[in-house]
């Protein structure tokens, strides 16, 4: 799937984006691409309550919110589409009004056999404006889209509105709601039965060489004493991360704003008999993305130090009746930036 920008409006509006800091707020035009040397206008969508939030879909075909998009015999879709996740986040605003990444993007087409092409968080923007997350209600926003495909640019701007489908399952209102505001203390919390106060963190950043993007993809945790010289003896220690990061990446630079973040809490374990350790990655409660962070300060360069703020707090979960993947993180931090390890 070859593709480029669809317009030179549209051309413009991208190249002076190029060091973004905000989604452009200036095209009025549906959001599009150009497939093939063919524009492709995404002019209709749907919104659809789930685990993590909203998925968001926009295709150049009409969406119902009843309906499945069209296959063929292998399953492909046979309908250019784009896909991704709004997560519910602070007060449940669905973080409205700024610049945020977006997760889980998947761009589709009839033109590219098999699977879709997943997206980085890097490579897929939106500024939403605020509305009622109930059915029936418009979900309108300006996307961005910036990526490398087989050393060709893919671009893509404009605008978004689509119908937010009943929630029959209450899945909404079972994310709880993430408090809005940051203890004045650093991070800590707990998971399930464990408690942690972090006294270090490591943001790690990787070198993205056919987009030339800085991106921090985890901050880690620790309750001790970590550098980036020492970090592999304590990767197995009991530990709090998030990945991914919105807004971190020198692509998009979202500071001072909140942005979605996955929480996990890491923890050895062993296989039968003791014989063998193991780390293990937990989600919290339900979803995915049950987190916000705010990045005061980035950087990308060795030993520099980030600073920010996090809120974490699991959705309600329950297995056999007892609440499982029961975790809640709050507070201000600093993370040393070390490169990727191999």
């Amino acid at each position: 799937m070859r593709v480029s920008v669809a317009s030179t409006t549209l051309a413009c509006a991208l190249v002076a984006t190029s060091a973004r800091a905000e989604v452009p707020t200036a095209i009025a035009a549906p959001f599009s691409i150009v497939v093939d040397g063919k524009q492709v206008v995404f002019a209709h969508g749907r919104a659809t309550p789930d685990f993590e939030g909203l998925a968001i879909e926009i295709s150049n075909a009409p969406l119902t919110c009843h309906e499945s998009l069209p296959r063929d015999k292998s399953g492909n879709v046979t309908v250019e589409r784009l896909a991704f996740t709004l997560p519910a986040g602070p007060g449940r605003t669905f973080f409205t009004g700024h610049s945020i990444s977006l997760f889980d993007g998947r761009l589709s087409s009839p033109r590219r056999a098999g699977e879709p092409l997943e997206l980085e968080p890097y490579q897929l923007s939106g500024r939403f404006d605020a509305f009622q997350p109930s059915a029936g209600a418009r979900v309108k926003a300006q996307l961005a889209l910036d990526l490398f495909e087989h050393g060709t640019r893919v671009h893509g701007a404009g605008r978004i509105d689509v119908v937010l489908c009943a929630d029959p399952d209450g899945l909404l209102a079972g994310h709880g709601t993430l408090p809005v505001e940051v203890p004045a203390h650093s991070l800590r919390g707990s998971y399930e039965a464990d408690k942690l106060e972090y006294r270090s963190a490591i943001a790690t950043v990787v070198h993205h060489d056919a987009a030339n993007v800085d991106v921090i993809e985890t901050i880690s945790f620790y309750p001790t004493d970590v550098t980036c010289a020492n970090e592999r003896e304590h990767n197995g220690d009991k530990h709090f991360i998030v990945i991914p990061i919105g807004g971190a990446s020198s692509l998009q630079r979202f500071v001072g704003t909140t942005q979605p973040a996955g929480p996990r809490f890491v923890t050895p374990s062993f296989t039968r008999g003791k014989k063998d350790r193991y780390l293990m990655q937990y989600s919290f409660g339900r979803g995915r993305y049950d987190a916000w962070i705010r990045l005061d300060k980035l950087d990308f360069r060795k030993d520099a130090m980030l600073s920010g703020a996090l809120v974490a707090v699991s959705a309600p979960y329950t297995m056999k009746g007892k609440l499982k993947q029961n975790g809640a993180f709050s507070g201000t931090f600093e993370a040393r930036v070390c490169p990727y390890q191999r």
